[in-house]
């Protein structure tokens, strides 16, 4: 089974008014998370790991060059 993780957040994205491009971006993630499988449905308990933790995955975005 794929389960998803859905996190609420933000992007705060910074636009160089003098260059003309995108200089930067970030994504805030908040506090409320949801895990569904791959049908949509929602799982009352989360999947983990071997050793028993929720699996984590940092929210790494690419920069813009």
């Amino acid at each position: 089974m794929n389960a998803k993780k859905i996190t609420t957040g933000f992007v705060i994205q910074t636009w160089d008014t003098d260059k003309k491009k995108w200089i930067n971006q970030e994504f805030i993630a908040g506090d409320d998370t949801t895990w569904e499988d791959e049908h949509g449905n929602i799982l009352e308990d989360p999947p983990t790991q071997n050793n028993g933790l929720i699996p984590y995955l940092n929210f790494d975005m690419i920069q813009p060059e």
